[in-house]
């Protein structure tokens, strides 16, 4: 990324409807570009969220060793952000907790053997931290697995919090839209489809046959 691309990028990103700045991050994995590389645009793009003072929406994977001190470094100038779509271990979800950070949860926790870890590690996180996502159009959750990923699918993973936490699902969403509201800033009004769906959880199939377009991703940014 030159310097040009940069002030364009935050140009664009100071708009009103810009909510956060990701999701960007480290990851050693897939590994796009080298590592050199990686931090030298995560702290770019750290820096712009900091002079914007917008929260970050962080994406790391088999990159925790890099990836904490970049960001334990930037938070103390930034707004509260999200570890988003976590998949990590009992440790790093500790440490992001210690930082203050909220937690990402996906449809992956619905696949009954990929998404065991996960689960197990719910039990750690306070629901005051929890945020339910999508990774769109990736991690659909089952039965759905194999097709595009949506946010009309995000009552499926509330609805596995809910047996998890052993709490009834109206309060996952009730939990997780206040979450999304104090980081993203976001009116309640704008997220009342959210409030709207869950409550209507029971048609859920029909919702999903019919296609229809429900807007309840909290953080809409996929």
């Amino acid at each position: 990324i030159n310097l040009q691309t940069a002030d364009e990028f935050k140009a664009y990103a100071m708009h009103k409807k810009v909510v956060a700045i990701g999701e960007i991050g480290l990851d050693y994995f897939r590994n796009f570009q080298s590592p050199s590389i990686q931090k030298k645009c995560f702290d770019l793009f750290l820096g712009i969220a900091t002079d914007i003072h917008k929260p970050v929406f962080l994406h790391h994977r088999e990159a925790f060793n890099d990836f904490y001190p970049m960001v334990k470094n930037a938070l103390p100038n930034l707004p509260q952000s999200i570890v988003h779509c976590f998949t990590g271990t009992k440790e790093e979800l500790k440490a992001f907790l210690d930082l203050g950070l909220y937690i990402g949860i996906t449809g992956w926790i619905c696949d009954p053997k990929r998404g065991m870890d996960v689960r197990d590690l719910l039990k750690y996180i306070p629901t005051d931290r929890l945020i339910v996502e999508t990774d769109a159009p990736y991690l659909t959750p089952a039965p759905y697995r194999g097709k595009r990923n949506k946010s009309s699918y995000i009552p499926l993973i509330a609805k596995k919090l809910s047996e998890i936490y052993n709490v009834d699902i109206t309060e996952i969403a009730k939990i997780t839209t206040k979450n999304a509201e104090e980081i993203l800033r976001i009116s309640a009004t704008i997220l009342q489809h959210q409030l709207s769906a869950f409550a209507e959880l029971g048609r859920l199939e029909e919702v999903i046959e019919e296609k229809e377009e429900v807007k309840i991703d909290p953080i809409m940014l996929r």
